[in-house]
């Protein structure tokens, strides 16, 4: 057993390097005196034959990326861990003895060792469906990284007339502070779903874990999350916001507005017909029109309305006329981001759907930082 806790360096597996840009694999290589002329794949895997073996190289080498390397161009889903209240179950004189365990005692006790000083992989045949805790390390006082391994299915390989199945494997990033009680779970919503709901597992004696609902947190508005990133909306997705239905009379009514006005634009009515057969679509549909927006009325059926600008959409002003008619089911955001004194340009996705956030470059613990502290610790 070891006497000290991981490095985070110690916690990266060779699937890990495999989220580095090619312009990282190659420094390592330069690092490590080896050739950086080949596929990733092969440069990788000549790193990995020189570290695996030597901790205090590893922990060398690996120390520049460790910023990089659990988190690049991944998605993110959050949860608060919330306290339940233990004296209900307790007699008055335990209650001022009363010492609640930490979430990382509890990783500690759940996982069977301790995984901020081992590392449990186990063999392929003995990885389950079930999220397995492998390894542990701090980021901080208050925030560390747990690593979970599971089993998604087999994989079939064939070598002549034999069928050889391999299992997939899912190696799976979770972060945890227990200043803020928050959890983030990082790949996509399968993935989420079922290694959060392992955690909850672990923390249930004390805490419910409950997910970050970015919609509600944000009234299934990209605008006010684009705002507090002081970024721009690239495109969204939107669904109609009023729940309603048009009879069939109502529905050509509409077609027929469209028609006309298209007619109108491309010449091929005057002005005074335009007018007319306008006027004798309202006649007809006099109650319809009172009652109903017509832009509302016109979004009505439509799964989802989708918009792009090469520029910031909120100033487009088709989306403002949109706007008050949809609610966005999800949309992109560009902003920019001062790291170590460089001004960094990133894009991320967000979904309201899927409650997450993907990052579509490579990314820095120090930008996934920034996210948390902007849009979801406040």
């Amino acid at each position: 057993m070891a006497d000290t806790e991981h490095t985070l360096q110690e916690i990266v597996f060779l699937e890990d390097l495999m989220k580095l840009s090619k312009i990282s694999i190659q420094e390592i290589c330069t690092t490590l005196n080896l050739s950086d002329n080949g596929l990733v794949e092969d440069l990788i895997s000549s790193i990995w034959d020189k570290i695996s073996k030597d901790k205090d190289l590893k922990i060398y080498v690996l120390e520049p990326y460790v910023n990089k390397v659990f988190c690049s161009k991944t998605s993110s889903s959050w949860f608060e861990f919330i306290e339940k209240d233990e004296q209900q179950e307790l007699s008055d004189d335990k209650v001022d003895n009363l010492q609640r365990e930490t979430v990382r005692e509890k990783i500690i006790k759940y996982a069977g060792f301790n995984p901020f000083k081992e590392i449990h992989v186990p063999k392929d045949k003995n990885i389950s469906t079930k999220p397995t805790i492998i390894g542990a390390a701090n980021r901080n006082d208050s925030e560390y990284i747990v690593r979970f391994m599971y089993n998604i299915g087999m994989q079939k390989s064939f070598l002549g007339n034999q069928i050889h199945y391999i299992p997939k494997i899912k190696l799976v990033t979770v972060l945890i502070n227990e200043k803020y009680k928050v959890v983030e779970v990082r790949g996509d919503a399968t993935c989420v779903k079922k290694v959060s709901k392992e955690v909850g597992k672990i923390i249930e004696k004390s805490y419910a874990l409950e997910e970050i609902k970015l919609k509600n947190k944000f009234n299934g508005n990209i605008n006010e999350i684009s705002s507090i990133l002081n970024g721009e909306i690239l495109n969204t997705s939107s669904i109609t916001a009023e729940e309603k239905s048009l009879t069939i009379e109502e529905s050509n009514s509409v077609a027929e507005i469209l028609n006309v006005v298209n007619q109108y634009i491309n010449n091929d009515i005057d002005t005074n017909d335009f007018i007319d057969r306008m006027e004798n679509i309202k006649k007809l549909n006099e109650e319809f029109f009172e009652n109903n927006n017509f832009i509302s009325s016109l979004l009505v059926g439509l799964v989802s309305v989708g918009l792009r600008a090469n520029k910031d959409l909120m100033e487009q002003p088709l989306y403002k006329l949109l706007q008050p008619y949809t609610i966005s089911s999800e949309g992109s955001i560009i902003f920019k981001f001062n790291e170590e004194g460089m001004i960094n340009t990133y894009t991320i996705h967000v979904t309201f759907t899927t409650n997450s956030i993907r990052l579509s470059s490579f990314a820095t613990e120090a930008l996934f930082s920034f996210i948390r502290e902007k849009l979801i610790y406040k």
